[in-house]
Order: C-alpha cells, then structure tokens, then sequence
C-alpha cells in the first residue's frame, strides 16, 4: 500500500466518555483511566489488528461520524480523549498529535441501541478538504473536480451542505 492510498477504516463501538474516562486516585500525582476505558483501548487494538490495516506515519487527518445510541442529549467532544488515545495504543498512529486536521460529525442515533464510531484516518498531505474548499471559494469548482476526482468533490460538497 502506497502513500497515496494508504487510509485506516474502522468501525467502533461509542467511546468512553471523557467525563468516565479518568479518574484521580488520591495519592497518585496522574490520572487512571477507568476499567471501561483499558478495554475500549484493548478492543480497537484487536479490531485494527484484524482489519489488516497499517500504520500511518506523520501527520493525520481524522473524520469521525459518530451515531449516538438513542436521541438523548450527548457532547459531541466527549468522544475524542478515549478514542484518539485508542488509535494511537491499537498502533494506527504514533501519537495523538499527530492528527493536524479534525471532521466531526454527530449522525442521527443507529437501530442498534448501542451506537457505533466510524473513523477513517488519512495522511495530513492526502488531505483535500481545506483545498476542495479554497478552490469552490474561488470559482474553481472544475479544477477541484479534475484535481481530487468527482467523488471526493461530492462528499465534501454533501458534508458541508
């Protein structure tokens, strides 16, 4: 897999929440991350491992669409602490601040009842979205489509929309 193609798809159960995540054990001078949140990190290391994905190297982009369980009042934020340090234990990245770019998204709740994370990471210089942007912005929608495909055009086009 080349760098031009290189991405990591996985498909997630929701995170721990930020506000579960760590907790502070008197006498100790850092936080303990939960039970719940070793097994989250133990989880999506065994699900990166099956997907036989590699790591990427260097800087990142990560869009994350986030389907909540039910339609109950959730930050959005709460998400990221406990799945970025995650990806980085599970070996999809080196480290967290490796991620240069960030796409949020919270979707309508799924059937499931349990909700799910979708994240996809991609190296920072396939990053197209800031440029997509800028050329729209300019006039430029032809030279957006014949430089980044249709298809990429689209779905920034939809995601904006």
């Amino acid at each position: 897999m080349n760098a031009e193609t290189c991405s990591i798809e996985l498909e997630l159960p929701i995170a721990i929440s930020e506000n579960q995540y760590r907790r502070y054990v008197p006498g100790c001078n850092h936080p303990v991350i939960c039970a719940a949140g070793r097994k989250f990190h133990e989880l999506v290391k065994h699900r990166f491992a099956d997907s036989g994905q590699r790591k990427i190297n260097g800087p990142v982009a990560v869009t994350l669409d986030f389907y909540p369980p039910d339609n109950r009042k959730r930050d959005l934020d709460n998400q990221f602490k406990c799945l970025f340090d995650s990806i980085v234990r599970a070996g999809c990245i080196a480290d967290d601040a490796c991620i240069q770019e960030l796409h949020a998204y919270k979707r309508e709740p799924v059937e499931n009842h349990f909700g799910m994370n979708f994240i996809r990471i991609t190296p920072a210089e396939k990053l197209t979205a800031g440029t997509i942007r800028a050329l729209i912005r300019a006039g430029r929608l032809a030279d957006a489509i014949s430089k980044f495909g249709i298809a990429k055009v689209s779905d920034f086009l939809q995601h904006v929309a």
